[in-house]
Order: structure tokens, then sequence, then C-alpha cells
């Protein structure tokens, strides 16, 4: 996959991120969201994230434990 051709940080300077996958589109509406929405969605990802690895860790020792 090739890097972009153009510097994204002028192109557009508010959404400008190290990542060079990044949506610029999403990272401009990102930062326009209030701190409390930001706060709320950033709470909920982390939960999805455990309940995720408790679903994973579970998976793992149940298919250890059938061997």
């Amino acid at each position: 996959m090739s890097q972009p051709d153009f510097d994204r940080s002028t192109a557009l300077p508010e959404a400008f991120v190290r990542d060079p996958l990044a949506n610029p589109g999403a990272i401009v509406a990102a930062r326009q969201r209030s701190m409390a929405e930001r706060l709320e969605l950033a709470i909920s990802w982390n939960k999805v994230a455990s309940e995720l690895r408790a679903g994973m860790i579970h998976a793992t020792e149940h298919a250890a434990s059938r061997r």
C-alpha cells in the first residue's frame, strides 16, 4: 500500500494526525464533538472492549478444556 503523495497537514490542517490511514472527515467530526460526548463514546467503547476480552478468554478456556 503506497503512501498518499500529498501533505495531509496542509490539505486539512484541522484533521492532521500521524496515522496515514486516518479518515480526515472522521477526525474533524470527532474534534467537533463536545467533551461530554467524547467521554460517553470512550466509556462505551471501553465497555465493548472489556466484553470482547471476557468473551475471548472464555472461548480460549473452553477450547483448552476440550482438548
